[in-house]
């Protein structure tokens, strides 16, 4: 069921403008797009493996410049990823919220109330974003 898309010593291809890494405990999928040397990823993916009940709620409790509409239909990456990440998208709104790392922690920090385990969380915070921060350096 995991789509293979962590390549070189980051974890991260840095050439790839999109991708989907997954949780292992839970196989969560979070979905990724690189847009002007932006890594966005899709809040959705974020709230429910961080437990987040209402990411409707959640999502204006993140400053403007870490969220984003994004078409997903206008992101270019491989056939697998592509049919992943436009997943419930085909005949419906093809705009999604993603955020920034710094969208993620403003959440993180300011959320009244989580339903879910911190697991995820921490894995995104420990594992994820040090991956996209040491990929951006090479």
């Amino acid at each position: 069921m995991t789509e293979p898309n962590l390549f070189g010593s980051c974890g991260i291809d840095p050439h790839a403008n999109a991708g989907i890494i997954y949780y292992a405990q839970t196989d969560q999928p979070l979905r990724w797009v690189r847009l002007d040397d932006v890594v966005w990823f899709h809040f959705g993916d974020l709230c429910k493996g961080a437990g987040y009940s209402n990411p409707s709620a959640a999502i204006k409790l993140v400053e403007a410049e870490d969220k984003r509409k994004i078409d997903i239909w206008s992101v270019s990456a491989g056939p697998a990823t592509l049919s992943f990440l436009r997943a419930g998208a085909a005949g419906g709104n093809a705009e999604t919220w993603f955020v920034t790392e710094n969208g993620f922690l403003t959440l993180d920090l300011t959320a009244p109330r989580r339903d879910g385990p911190p697991m995820f969380r921490r894995w995104v915070i420990n594992a994820v974003f040090p991956r996209f921060r040491c990929a951006r350096t090479r």
